[in-house]
């Protein structure tokens, strides 16, 4: 019975190495995903920042928000960064009130 487990350890250390052409087709399917959602709530969301927001919300990162939108990554931060500026000074200002 100690064997059986000794055997299970070493198997979950195993790595599995895929093509890099692997990585790139789930690369493009995850954005062709993301594309598609944004497709199915753009009445929603009006505005890039919104829906860069959305996106993510969705767990993607800039860079493939970037690709999603036709813009840069650094646009996506900045959209991002700016959003966060915002809050910070809604929470400052409701705290004053």
């Amino acid at each position: 019975m100690q064997l059986g487990k000794e055997k299970q350890r070493k198997s979950e250390n195993l790595a599995v190495i895929f093509p890099a052409e692997f990585y790139a087709s789930l690369k493009a399917m995850s954005r062709s995903l993301g594309a598609i959602a944004l497709r199915l709530s753009r009445s929603q969301l009006k505005t890039d920042t919104a829906r860069i927001k959305y996106l993510q919300g969705l767990g993607f990162g800039r860079n493939d928000i970037a690709g999603i939108l036709d813009t840069t990554p650094a646009t996506v931060s900045v959209r991002l960064s700016e959003r966060r500026s915002r809050k910070k000074n809604q929470r400052k200002n409701h705290g004053k009130n």
